[in-house]
């Protein structure tokens, strides 16, 4: 489910740090299912404590602003947002059927490799229907440490013998 949120919300809203474990928190409560959607992710008046408790309202008003898109389906491959270097801790999944890469070394060291040359790197589980890598946007090289050479001097032109004009 974990991953499954990140895929969904993360291009929607910001979410601070230390909100990320209330909404995976509370990702794990409900039942997610595509397609059929009121466009609300969780459902009305949705907390994690109850109703009495005096941090009801905050965490019912926190839910409330999640939403899904209803032009999204399970079948869609994963967002290149996913990817990118803001979500540097997220889980390695692959990029067309979703599956968890954490277990395979060799997909891991992949993905690190690949990440020196390539802005965007697609893993993939690499089977049969998903394929290889997909690679995007070859990195520049990056500028010596000292900075850059300092701008040439420019020389002054000479006024001739007669004075100028």
């Amino acid at each position: 489910m974990i991953e499954l949120l990140s895929v969904i919300i993360i291009k929607f809203v910001a979410i601070k740090k230390g909100d990320r474990e209330l909404l995976f928190n509370g990702g794990d409560k409900i039942d997610f299912m595509c397609g059929g959607h009121t466009g609300k992710l969780f459902p009305e008046g949705f907390a994690l404590v109850p109703t009495a408790d005096a941090r009801y309202d905050i965490q019912k008003t926190f839910f409330e602003r999640f939403r899904v898109s209803l032009k999204f389906t399970c079948e869609d491959p994963i967002e290149k947002t996913y990817y990118t270097d803001r979500l540097k801790n997220t889980k390695p999944i692959c990029y067309e059927c979703g599956c968890d890469l954490t277990d395979n070394p060799d997909i891991i060291n992949e993905i690190k490799e690949s990440q020196i040359t390539w802005s965007v790197v697609l893993p993939t589980c690499k089977s049969r229907q998903c394929g290889a890598f997909k690679c995007e946007r070859k990195k520049r090289p990056k500028r010596p440490a000292q900075g850059a050479a300092p701008a040439p001097k420019k020389k002054r032109r000479k006024r001739g013998a007669g004075g100028g004009r």
